[in-house]
């Protein structure tokens, strides 16, 4: 699957907002966090899908294959090994032969699973991956659904059948066992991947903003509440990919995708707007590199001394979306004049 090379600002704009509130999310608790967790995610999950256009051939497919190989594993493992590389440093001088043993064994299978949360494997703990355990698990639900559309000649609805079918396989594999390379969480993902198409030729964003903003903010609140009418205290009430919560699925994903469609309508409201100090201008850059920020988001807990100096939750997520927003600037910078330099020594 290629990425369409006409932009969609209002999605620029949407992934902006939601990678801010990625940010937020894992700042605070309580309902604050059940909100955005409730749409946080399956929002990449289609608005990466939307953009792409998916293979017409195995010529293609393998093309696709490559290049999705190329923008969302290698950054994935890059992140890994720097992270890797710290913790060998921070524990050079006292440590023991045994203990590195033991240390690259679990590192091993943190990649292995690649997983958002820790895990088990035979009687060994396994350290979570962290952040990038979606850019992984992207690139597969990608190239399943990619396979899967080839497979079926591009049927849409018994594609859309049989992605349902595969999401609910992964739903229910997930709450037994975590497969390698969090596998379970891209077969759950993979109707996400097919609702982007659907809604791209239905639900077109663009027309009648106001409607379907008050429509789809209405499904996305029954599809939240739901869950807390019918399921017992403690337990997991809300949306979570990474520790595989799927309170009433299909409902939850049901909710995903109307908070996705919302932020859509907003997002096109937002970009008819004039406002000032090129507000749009920022959002939309940010949106188009939101990886990027990403990217920082995997780092800024070695910072977290700088937004940690209170021990309000809400003014910490506040000063860490701005020391991140900070560092994205510095590293977009220092990306700028890499780029330039490698064109002037080519």
């Amino acid at each position: 699957m290629t990425s369409s090379k006409k932009r969609i600002v209002w999605i620029d704009t949407a992934k902006a907002i939601a990678i801010l509130f990625v940010i937020i999310g894992h700042s605070v608790s309580g309902q604050a966090r059940a909100v955005i967790f409730s749409f946080h995610m399956p929002l990449f999950f289609i608005f990466s899908a939307w953009t792409s256009r998916f293979s017409e051939n195995p010529a293609q497919f393998w093309s696709n294959t490559k290049r999705s190989f190329k923008h969302l594993i290698i950054p994935a493992l890059i992140i890994f090994l720097i992270h890797l590389l710290i913790s060998c440093i921070k524990m050079v001088g006292h440590t023991s032969l045994p203990e590195w043993g033991t240390f690259f064994a679990r590192r091993g299978l943190t990649l292995l699973f690649s997983s958002g949360v820790k895990t088990e494997f035979l009687g060994m703990e396994v350290p979570a991956l962290g952040i990038p355990w979606f850019l992984i698990v992207l690139f597969f639900c990608r190239t399943f659904y990619d396979i899967l559309q080839l497979v079926l000649k591009k049927n849409f609805w018994v594609t859309g059948i049989v992605a349902f079918l595969i999401s609910l396989a992964g739903v229910l594999i997930g709450r037994r066992l975590f497969l390698f390379f969090s596998l379970d969480i891209a077969l759950a993902a993979i109707i996400l991947i097919w609702f982007a198409p659907a809604a791209k030729k239905t639900l077109v964003p663009e027309n009648s903003p106001w409607l379907k903003a008050g429509i789809f903010l209405a499904i996305w609140i029954l599809c939240f509440a739901v869950p807390y009418i019918l399921i017992p205290d403690g337990e997991k009430r809300y949306l979570e990919f990474a520790s595989r919560d799927y309170p009433l699925f299909p409902v939850c994903f049901i909710g995903g995708a109307a908070a996705t469609m919302f932020i859509a309508e907003v997002c096109v409201l937002l970009n008819r707007l004039s406002l000032p100090f090129r507000l749009m201008d920022a959002l939309n850059y940010l949106g188009r590199n939101s990886l990027y920020m990403l990217y920082v988001h995997c780092f800024d807990y070695y910072w977290s001394s700088l937004y940690t100096i209170t021990d309000n939750l809400y003014i910490q997520a506040v000063l860490r979306v701005v020391i991140d927003i900070i560092a994205f600037i510095i590293l977009m910078l220092v990306r700028k004049y890499l780029l330039r330099f490698r064109k002037k020594a080519a």
